[in-house]
């Protein structure tokens, strides 16, 4: 249970916001609008065929992800996805739904709420990332591992609490834009 009072919630809102020094990289390729729901991704070398690089995602302007922890970017498409097709299994039990987003985070954190972890693989596996579906949206909640927040890598990563609405058509169609794009750079692996 957290001890974060609304007011406290409030005042992280209205803080200097650090995530934005962090822009897009002129040599990645973007899909979607970082302003509502974007993909972040740069190959830097093929492991066989398929491709190996940096992945972030973009929410209403805030990232998840560390695009300088490379990945195999089939892998993150591997997470993102079955969550199209099984979203029913992703809604928040009726019961949660007055509770703020940071209170419903710390609860899945915590396991009180059975969370789904979002992106549980490399790029990612510095955040607390979860999601969850409700009417015709998506939510995700992340926040940088406070364990991690003085390693030298992630020395000026924010480390407030973020969350983000998407609609499913925004999601899919990001998604599947990201699909398509790694299909055409490995036509190997059928998608």
């Amino acid at each position: 249970m957290s001890d974060r009072t609304p007011a406290d919630n409030l005042n992280y809102k209205k803080r200097r916001r650090p995530w934005e020094s962090f822009k897009l990289r002129s040599d990645n390729k973007l899909i979607g609008e970082p302003q509502t729901f974007a993909i972040e991704y740069s190959v830097v070398k093929f492991l066989g065929y398929i491709p190996y690089g940096g992945c972030r995602l973009w929410f209403d302007g805030k990232f998840l992800g560390d695009i300088e922890d490379f990945t195999l970017l089939t892998a993150v498409e591997a997470f993102l996805s079955p969550i199209i097709e099984k979203k029913d299994s992703f809604r928040l039990d009726a019961s949660f739904l007055n509770f703020s987003e940071f209170d419903i985070f710390e609860r899945m954190k915590n396991g009180e709420i059975n969370g789904h972890s979002y992106l549980p693989i490399e790029g990612f596996d510095a955040f607390y990332n979860y999601v969850y579906y409700q009417k015709d949206f998506f939510y995700f909640l992340w926040m940088l591992d406070p364990d991690m927040k003085d390693w030298e890598e992630y020395k000026n990563f924010p480390t407030d609490f973020f969350s983000a609405k998407v609609s499913i058509y925004t999601y899919e169609h990001v998604v599947l834009e990201f699909r398509k794009n790694l299909g055409k750079m490995c036509p190997q692996i059928l998608f």
